[in-house]
């Protein structure tokens, strides 16, 4: 289920027509992919589908797409001259992602027997603003110091991959937290011997994920022009353990 911190009333005051019927539409304006069977004919949509790298799971949307007749606006294909994106994940994005990982993390641990700090942060839903979040982790923190996790669980080890809006966003969460970034090499020594009332983080590029099959060295322009001449070690380089 969606969940709105706008109510239907805060809509219907600024002129929304509130209705399960959208048959009369002829523009159809989301932000998540409907499920396929959701999709009605001969409609235009916008929205993020997935598909234009030919992800698998997004290929039975693409199909019933074109069988619907249905016209898309694809967020991720809306580009100025140079390429660059116009419409993407903003920084709230990986801030709202955040804050539900780490109270996943704090269900997770309870799930293996662990009790800690993060079962007392809510989704992010529950929080008007940042503001709000700031004094919880910051208990979170005090807590992770003074207390520390068990070695059965702790240290923990995040990685971020890119350096976008939405690893920015995320990273601004983690941040608030004891902390500490390393390089990718060290994520194992880190989460086998590492101090464990604090938590690891690395950030991850594209260089650090792919390889050039052929031993030359990694170029982003050269990975898009000849895709096939490289291949994706990415999960090889993580640490086999605690990793978030």
């Amino acid at each position: 289920a969606v969940v709105s911190t706008q109510s239907t009333g805060e809509y219907e005051e600024v002129g929304a027509v509130i209705t399960e019927d959208l048959s009369a539409a002829t523009h159809i304006i989301g932000v998540k992919a409907p499920e396929p069977e959701e999709l009605i004919e001969d409609k235009c949509y916008a929205f993020f589908s997935h598909t234009i790298k030919a992800q698998p799971e997004g290929m039975p949307l693409l199909d019933e797409i074109v069988r619907k007749n249905i016209t898309l606006l694809d967020y991720e294909k809306m580009t100025n001259e140079d390429g660059s994106r116009n419409v993407a994940f903003g920084h709230y994005a990986g801030v709202a992602g955040m804050i539900n990982v780490l109270h996943g993390l704090g269900l997770r641990m309870l799930s293996l027997g662990v009790t800690s700090p993060f079962l007392h942060i809510g989704l992010a839903h529950n929080y008007a603003t940042v503001a709000d979040v700031k004094p919880v982790l910051a208990r979170i923190g005090e807590s992770l110091q003074k207390y520390k996790l068990p070695r059965v669980i702790a240290p923990l080890t995040f990685s971020f991959t890119g350096s976008g809006n939405v690893s920015q966003g995320a990273r601004s969460i983690f941040d608030l937290l004891p902390h500490e970034y390393i390089d990718p090499n060290d994520m194992q020594e880190a989460a086998m011997n590492g101090d464990p009332s604090i938590c690891y983080a690395t950030v991850l590029s594209r260089s650090n994920a792919m390889q050039r099959i052929d031993g030359k060295p990694y170029l982003p322009r050269t990975l898009l022009l000849t895709g096939s001449s490289t291949k994706t070690y990415l999960l090889k380089r993580l640490p086999p353990t605690r990793p978030v």
